[in-house]
Order: C-alpha cells, then sequence, then structure tokens
C-alpha cells in the first residue's frame, strides 16, 4: 500500500509529509484508485459541509477507514522494523499547526509515570 501512496515517491517528498502530517492521509497514485478516492473526498466533504444525505455520509464513513487503514499500515510496518514508537504530525484542518502525535508501538516506548510531590 505504501508504494502507491503518492507522497512516497522519494525521500524530500516524505519528509516533507511527515514533517507537516500529510503523511497521515491517504493518497493514491494508481489510477483508477487515485480516482476513486477524489470521488469519495468529493461526497465526503458535502457531509463535512452540512449535506447529510446518506451516499455523503457513507463517503465519509470509508475515508475516515480508508485513513485508519493507511495509519495502521504504517505503525505495522514501523513496528516490524522493530521500532518502539514512531512520532509525527496529524493533519488537523481546525489548528494552524499540525499537532504532534506519538504512536507507541511496543512496552518499551512508555515508561511509568513520575508522580510529583
Amino acid at each position: 500500500m505504501g508504494r502507491f501512496h503518492a507522497l512516497a515517491r522519494n525521500q524530500d517528498d516524505w519528509n516533507n509529509a511527515w514533517a507537516n502530517g500529510t503523511m497521515m492521509r491517504y493518497a493514491s497514485t494508481r489510477g483508477k484508485d487515485a480516482v476513486k478516492y477524489e470521488a469519495l473526498m468529493e461526497l465526503a466533504l458535502r457531509a463535512k459541509h452540512g449535506d447529510l444525505r446518506q451516499e455523503n455520509l457513507d463517503a465519509w464513513i470509508k475515508i475516515q477507514n480508508l485513513t485508519r487503514s493507511w495509519i495502521e499500515e504504517l505503525a505495522v510496518i514501523a513496528r516490524d522494523l522493530r521500532y518502539d514508537a514512531l512520532i509525527g504530525r496529524e493533519v488537523d484542518n481546525d489548528r494552524s499547526a499540525a499537532p504532534d502525535v506519538l504512536f507507541a508501538l511496543t512496552a518499551n516506548a512508555l515508561t511509568s509515570p513520575i508522580w510529583l510531590d
């Protein structure tokens, strides 16, 4: 799946997409997949802007699930490469800057809390 991500074509694109959070969004370069994704996104944006017809809501759910699957794919690959965690950014259209996000992939990525007196 990753080899078809539009932002994974080269190291510079990957680095920029990881830094600004757009790598967390699915974006296919395969012809018919890209066309289907764009059509789904158009319907999903209608739902986001208040057009709550069932086809728009269904598209919104499909986009959300596709994004979750993509993020899970990133996490599984990183875990299989023996990373303990991923630190990146997530696109948030309601904020001016992409917030940082931590994906703990193993128990080694977390420590017990240090309680302050």
